[in-house]
């Protein structure tokens, strides 16, 4: 994996370097490199197929649910399965609820503390909520296949009826 080379952005956490030595996220810097950390954003985003999409500033008592209803909630179109945030580090995650409304992919192990850790669906700020539009597949082509055979079975039967008359 180290070889491989990325191009474009990469989701990097950034930590002291000596809490990065020898971690997947201890990278060398190649010639031509750079890294770009902006400043602490103050808001989340939401969107997609809300009614009103914007930015919303940051509240840590509210959740991905009341940014939502900010943006004046779901339009008919929307997506709610698949709601998903992208967050201030550049990774995805996608808002699947189990048991307690706990998002069960965000449950870790913790080697330092060890324990598990309930990562939940927390917004950190910066973060940006996506509500996909709902996509409707329509079979245009088995459409236009059975009524060209409904038109040929029409066109033989007249042809047969004329024929025999």
């Amino acid at each position: 994996m180290r070889q491989v080379r990325a191009l474009g952005r990469i989701v990097l956490s950034i930590d002291l370097p000596e809490r990065l030595k020898n971690t997947p996220y201890d990278i060398e810097l190649e010639d031509g490199d750079s890294i770009y950390i902006p400043s602490k954003p103050s808001t989340v985003q939401v969107i997609g197929s809300v009614y009103n999409p914007g930015a919303f500033v940051f509240d840590p008592k509210k959740d991905w649910s009341d940014y939502i209803k900010l943006a004046g909630g779901y339009t008919e179109g929307a997506d709610k399965s698949n709601v998903f945030i992208l967050k201030v580090d550049g990774s995805a995650v996608k808002l699947k609820q189990g048991l307690l409304g706990i998002n069960l992919e965000r449950i870790k192990w913790n080697k330092e503390a060890k324990r598990w850790e309930i990562g939940g669906n927390a917004l950190e700020p910066g973060d940006t909520i996506v509500v996909p539009e709902k996509l409707t597949r329509i079979a245009w082509l088995r459409n236009i296949k059975d009524i060209t055979q409904i038109l040929y079975q029409i066109a033989v039967t007249a042809g047969v009826l004329i024929a025999v008359y």
